[in-house]
């Protein structure tokens, strides 16, 4: 039998209770025995985390994630004692609640000043809780993207089309420091201007114009 639990549930049945669970199970076990069985605690904390980021992560009171903070601390102890980097595994472990579960009602299409109210709040997020969760915060820009390409982008203006660039402007500074790499996975939805889009209106109508003559 394998000495080190994993989970037997699909990230889309576990509950934050379950996790719990979960995380409880893997710290009892010595990390002698966990040095000794790398892939199969490497397994067992990486199903962990996929299931936090994609399922329960905007669902955890401030109880639970003193639990989610109590295993990543481990995990730090387990990296110290035995060598095995999990660093790479807890980012999800350790989103603060306050931090980022305003965006659990974030909806998959806004108009462009709905849109700019999550930017907003991505914009005043501190940098260490960025840099700790990066797949967290690169899932939420290209929920942003998507929205903008869908619908936002119809709602530009000359005013808050300037919102859009700074944005844009911040990623790449991110992505310079080091910080996140959302910028890289991005398109140019985000730099199309008001002018472009009346452009592309002018250019589909004209065809109906001529028509009419």
């Amino acid at each position: 039998m394998n000495p080190i639990p994993i989970l037997d549930v699909t990230p889309s049945d576990a509950t934050v209770a379950e996790i719990i669970e979960y995380t409880k199970q893997l710290r009892e076990k010595p990390i002698d025995l966990i040095a000794a069985h790398p892939d199969e605690f490497g397994a067992a904390v990486r199903s962990l985390s996929t299931t936090h980021l994609e399922n329960t992560l905007f669902h955890v009171t401030a109880k639970e994630q003193d639990e989610l903070n109590a295993l990543a601390q481990w995990l730090d102890t387990v990296k110290d004692e035995s060598g095995l980097d999990v660093t790479r595994w807890i980012f999800p472990l350790r989103v603060p609640v306050s931090g980022w579960k305003f965006f659990q009602a974030m909806p998959t299409c806004m108009v462009a000043t709905e849109e700019l109210k999550f930017i907003e709040r991505l914009r005043v997020m501190p940098l260490e809780s960025i840099r700790s969760n990066p797949e967290a915060f690169a899932a939420i820009v290209d929920s942003l993207e998507l929205s903008h390409m869908d619908t936002g982008v119809f709602g530009l203006t000359e005013e808050n089309e300037k919102e859009f660039f700074s944005f844009v402007a911040r990623l790449k500074n991110l992505e310079d420091l080091g910080i996140s790499d959302a910028y890289a996975h991005i398109g140019d939805a985000f730099e199309v201007s008001a002018k472009d889009m009346a452009e592309t209106a002018e250019a589909a109508e004209a065809p109906k114009r001529g028509e009419a003559n």
